[in-house]
């Protein structure tokens, strides 16, 4: 801890206090869950944090903008830096210990690498919304709809009958990246109960395997459907004049966003710490108020709500008359 500055060092209670609500099981996961796995490897740099983000929140603006410089004012003996991929592949390389914590946005993937041991705990911090983009005239009338489920059915229904007039239109623009973006569209096409097959994808459906980005350069230029996070659009949509705004602020398309920390028991050279100090200045209060205050274009990108970490993280409450 030696390399940590003096000013690190008086704001490492935060760190504790989050190791504390951790060991007690609040947000379902112990620091020490793992410990007898660790292996042999380098010790950890204290000076450096290493993020893998997905590429929504680096292509916001919010990283470079706001919270690494805010972050680093305020601990200045360490300095952070971040690789923007896809969340799977982010969450891959929280497994594998190739950083030291994650942002992403893919809860279910989050889950279930929390509960495996390969994350020690997950904060959400942040929301928004995505939104479903596509071409003029809106051919599948996804803005009549009153969800992103019915949404995807009346897309689907579109292409189906698109098939038998046009068999080489291109309906809908995938990802296909399995990134968190990518997770939320096929949770949506199962809840609306079309089969998504990668093996024998529908005519009217293609992947680019691509990021946001480039994935919406592609929907303009074939005048298709896209699932889309907001930042992304707000940012290039002056270079996309095929496509519109077709539904947004729905339920289902909530977009969360989380920090999760990587297991140091597991891999030695993680920075917990670090990590730690990040995921508290995320959930606090001046940091929850310099999210709210960020805008693109005149807009509110994030939706700060780290006051849900004390009623989504609980334990279940024990059954009335059992021992406490």
């Amino acid at each position: 801890m030696t390399s940590l500055s003096g000013k690190a060092k008086r704001h490492l209670v935060a760190a504790v206090v989050l190791l504390a609500v951790a060991a007690f099981g609040i947000v379902g996961a112990s620091f020490a869950f793992g410990a007898d796995k660790a292996v042999p490897n380098a010790s950890p740099d204290y000076t450096k944090l290493l993020l893998e983000t997905t590429t929504s929140v680096r292509d916001s603006g919010v990283l470079d903008k706001v919270v690494i410089p805010d972050f680093e004012k305020r601990y200045p003996g360490i300095t952070v830096s971040y690789v923007a991929v896809g969340s799977g592949a982010a969450l891959a390389a929280a497994a594998a210990g190739n950083c030291d914590a994650v942002i992403v946005h893919s809860p279910d993937a989050e889950k279930t690498l929390l509960a495996s041991g390969g994350l020690t705990m997950r904060l959400p911090f942040a929301y928004n919304y995505f939104i479903i983009v596509g071409p003029k005239g809106d051919p599948a009338h996804v803005s009549q709809t009153k969800s992103a489920v019915a949404a995807f059915k009346a897309i689907a229904a579109y292409g189906k009958k698109l098939v038998k007039v046009h068999s080489k239109r291109v309906l809908f623009i995938s990802r296909g990246d399995n990134s968190g973006t990518n997770a939320k569209e096929l949770q949506l096409w199962a809840a609306a109960g079309v089969t998504i097959n990668p093996a024998s994808l529908p005519s009217w459906y293609q992947e680019t395997g691509s990021g946001m980005a480039a994935t919406l350069q592609v929907a303009n230029q074939k005048n298709a459907y896209t699932l889309t996070d907001v930042a992304t659009w707000l940012n290039v949509k002056s270079t996309l004049p095929s496509l519109f705004v077709r539904l947004t602020a729905r339920k289902d398309l909530l977009n969360q966003y989380s920090i999760d920390l990587c297991n140091q028991a597991q891999h030695n050279s993680v920075n917990s710490t670090g990590a730690e100090l990040l995921a508290e200045w995320l959930v606090s209060a001046g940091g929850q108020k310099a999210l709210a205050a960020y805008h693109i274009k005149g807009r509110q990108v994030y939706y700060p709500n780290s006051y849900k970490i004390s009623v989504t993280n609980l334990p279940p409450a024990p059954a009335p008359g059992a021992a406490p």
